[in-house]
């Protein structure tokens, strides 16, 4: 629920990419694999510096 709330919210969500949070989520969060520093760097990053515009076109399917 907290993903989904934190979508709701307007705040950008950055979760591991195991398959029931890309199930929920879909296009709605950046995902990171949980077992790569790396990954989770990289998607950190993408979150920080993505165009919140990419983000709010996906926000409505949780409202």
């Amino acid at each position: 629920m907290p993903l989904i709330e934190a979508t709701a919210c307007g705040t950008k969500v950055c979760c591991s990419s195991i398959k029931v949070f890309e199930e929920i989520m879909g296009e709605s969060a950046f995902f990171f694999d949980p077992r790569s520093v790396e990954s989770i760097k990289s998607s950190i990053v993408s979150i920080l510096s993505s165009d919140d515009e990419k983000q709010a076109l996906h926000i409505d399917r949780f409202r």
